[in-house]
């Protein structure tokens, strides 16, 4: 059980997922994130930096959600609007897109000056500080097979991104990637109580603002790119407010509403599943019988994981 009383429905929903359809969403919005380390390296083969595309990404989202909210407005639905009326309300559906923000710059900064693979092994920390602030704050009840779990999936994720000690390694990159953890833990936090009184498109839209308006300075403060080269480099710019952004982060902000933060965040640990999947599939990356291991000790961390929940 999550906590003693459930959320409050918000404006625009009127019955409850069962757990395996929230689940369910979820895993597909894992999925749709899955494309964004993709979607990313296409973009830089037009010249167009990490800390750009996670730009774009926020900024081309908006015109979508405007237009949807728009045209509800403007097709005689009537259903209450649930935009926020008070600067607290905007903050509350702000904040995710903040903290989301935050993540991607920190951790696209922490591959500067730590390997890849470090970095994401760090940031996937984000999970254990969920499950901790999931128990003693909004007390949701855990047993010993809960960390077990975690832990092995986590050493699942370690094995699947071919983590080695490596001397270029530094303290800054390692600290930049637990900077990355926390605010992802912070968004996931911040995204499950926004949800107990806005529709996941209204947070989208808030944190898509706030997001966009953060990220905007940061690469021109790196000395990166903003633009493509080439006008088809827009694409994989599109694609990654499109599938991971729009598909990915809203299915995971719907199903928030329903699913403890405890089970939600050690399934968001999939993601380096499909992202695997989508590199040889897309881009023709070789997967090894090591990487294939990864995954299957993720999959079976996540089914300890589950189980472990009181």
């Amino acid at each position: 059980m999550s906590s003693p009383d459930p959320p409050a429905k918000t404006h625009h929903e009127q019955s409850e997922l069962s757990f395996a359809q929230a689940a369910g969403l979820l895993l597909i919005g894992v999925m749709g994130i899955g494309f964004a380390p993709i979607l990313a390296r296409m973009a830089g083969w037009y010249e167009v930096d990490p800390t750009a595309s996670a730009f774009w990404r926020f900024t081309l989202a908006l015109p979508f959600l405007i237009g949807a909210s728009w045209f509800q407005q403007h097709r005689g639905d009537t259903r209450p609007d649930d935009s926020p009326r008070s600067l607290r309300e905007i903050a509350a559906v702000a904040v995710p897109g903040v903290f989301l923000a935050c993540d991607m710059a920190c951790w696209h900064v922490s591959f500067l000056y730590t390997p890849v693979a470090n970095a994401t092994v760090i940031a996937n920390l984000a999970t254990l500080l969920v499950a901790f602030i999931g128990w003693a704050v909004l007390r949701e009840r855990l047993t010993w097979l809960y960390p077990a779990g975690v832990a092995a999936a986590l050493v699942g994720v370690a094995i699947l991104v071919d983590v080695r000690l490596d001397t270029r390694s530094t303290p800054f990159g390692n600290g930049m990637a637990l900077a990355a953890a926390v605010c992802y833990a912070g968004y996931q936090i911040a995204a499950k109580l926004a949800r107990r009184r806005f529709t996941a498109r209204t947070i989208l839209t808030y944190a898509s603002i706030a997001g966009s308006l953060l990220l905007l300075p940061v690469p021109m403060l790196l000395g990166h790119r903003y633009l493509p080269n080439e006008a088809i480099g827009w694409l994989p710019l599109l694609g990654l407010a499109i599938i991971p952004h729009l598909l990915g982060q809203g299915l995971i902000a719907t199903s928030l509403r329903h699913l403890p933060v405890s089970i939600a965040s050690p399934l968001l640990l999939a993601q380096p599943i499909f992202v695997g999947l989508f590199g040889y599939l897309i881009l023709g990356e070789a997967v090894g019988w090591t990487q294939v291991a990864g995954g299957v000790l993720v999959l079976v961390g996540l089914g300890i994981a589950i189980r472990g929940r009181g």
